[in-house]
């Protein structure tokens, strides 16, 4: 259901687990053009890891302290959108509500998973935004629909889907929506991987078809495959080593990764199936694209599994440089920087557990330029309700 704040509530302890992804960017040579479809080639395999200061992209960094009531603590962060001066957060398991903010980060309003309030949102299955009508578009695999809700958190309308989904992504006026072989079988007559919707819940198209019902290259997870740059979309397949685009009625390839002799194309045998194939050895020393992608103008970065461990491709757009990070060193604060969850232009967003700050905290020996903001932020009585921190990674203008 929908609830407005209405007064100030202390947290109740939550326990938060702390994933410190390594992220990535490594020295390759200059962009190369795949001869196939004209997409960039990536060669990942010729890159070193490496360590990167945050300094290289940000000349600042600034923190949100998430306000809500105590009985509904943020337990984690799924997924986070930054769009008309607003935090869009979504806690899919533990709170079970997605919650929109203000750049202070005060509670505007949310929605709650649940019978009873306007939209009964069964499951947050996924989520995405229009800027340009202010509506927020709720997938719902529960009722098989997406809602849509605007700007004041009121309902607007439902669109049903003649299928389940994994997510969706608003462009315009369009809502496409990404199926996996969770979904979809790979005898159906609509097989395809990703179907386009008018807002008015028309089929206008399909993408991708599934060959068949253990295409492992369609493997998804928990990752979101879509991002919007512009008037395209770019998506990323787990277990895949290409970036695509979309745009208008067409689907090509963008950037193709080279994992050189770790890349999945290079297994021998074959293997009977997806779960199999995860609990093998094979796919243990293996690279392969996770999903996670993120484009402005000026950056790609995209999580692979680098063989027991993740890292971030990182592709510069301007120079045509690609590094491979295993660690981005934040040389601006004391604060370590962690998984992103949002890019744009403008800003990286991370979130940190508040047990974090906590431990950093006792580590501090003295305040200095760098360690005094942890001691604000834990001063602050919101900080009291332990919900995730939001860190504000401010990139650099484009020269």
């Amino acid at each position: 259901m929908i609830r407005y704040r209405l007064e100030k509530n202390i947290f109740l302890n939550t326990l938060l687990a702390s994933i410190t992804l390594l992220v990535i960017m490594g020295c390759s040579p200059e962009e190369k053009s795949d001869h196939i479809n004209n997409a960039t080639l990536i060669a990942v395999s010729e890159a070193q890891s490496e360590q990167m200061s945050l300094s290289t992209l940000s000349d600042s960094i600034s923190y949100v302290l998430l306000d809500t009531p105590q009985e509904l603590a943020i337990g984690q962060i799924d997924r986070i959108l930054l769009a008309q001066k607003r935090f869009f957060v979504l806690d899919r398991e533990i709170a079970s509500a997605l919650f929109v903010f203000d750049l202070n980060g005060k509670l505007i309003f949310d929605i709650q998973e649940g019978i009873g309030g306007p939209g009964e949102v069964l499951e947050f299955s996924d989520f995405d935004v229009s800027e340009q009508a202010q509506e927020l578009y709720i997938l719902d695999n529960n009722s098989k629909d997406i809602k849509v809700f605007n700007f004041a958190g009121e309902l607007i309308k439902r669109i049903r889907l003649p299928f389940f989904a994994a997510s969706i992504n608003i462009l315009g006026n369009e809502i496409a929506v990404f199926r996996n072989n969770q979904y979809v079988n790979g005898d159906e007559a609509n097989n395809n991987q990703i179907v386009v919707f008018s807002k008015e819940g028309e089929m206008l198209r399909g993408f991708l078809p599934l060959s068949t019902g253990n295409d492992y290259l369609s493997y998804h997870d928990s990752f979101r495959p879509f991002q919007s740059l512009g008037s395209s979309w770019i998506f990323s397949q787990a277990l895949n080593d290409t970036i695509y685009e979309i745009s208008g009625s067409t689907v090509a390839s963008k950037y193709v990764m080279d994992f050189g002799n770790k890349s999945l194309g290079n297994i021998e045998g074959g293997f009977f199936g997806v779960n199999d194939f995860l609990r093998s050895e094979q796919r243990m020393e293996s690279q392969y694209l996770m999903g996670d992608t993120f484009e402005n103008g000026d950056y790609l970065m995209s999580l692979f599994y680098a063989g027991k461990t993740y890292k971030y491709i990182f592709y510069d757009k301007l120079t045509h440089k690609t590094r491979i990070v295993g660690k981005i060193d934040n040389d601006l604060d004391y604060v370590p920087y962690l998984h992103t969850k949002f890019v744009n232009n403008e800003v990286l967003i991370a979130d940190l557990p508040a047990e974090l700050l906590l431990s950093l905290d006792e580590q501090i020996e003295e305040v200095t330029e760098k360690t005094k903001k942890i001691k604000e932020l834990i001063s602050d009585p919101v900080f009291e309700k332990e919900n995730p921190i939001l860190m504000l990674v401010h990139l650099k203008s484009s020269k």
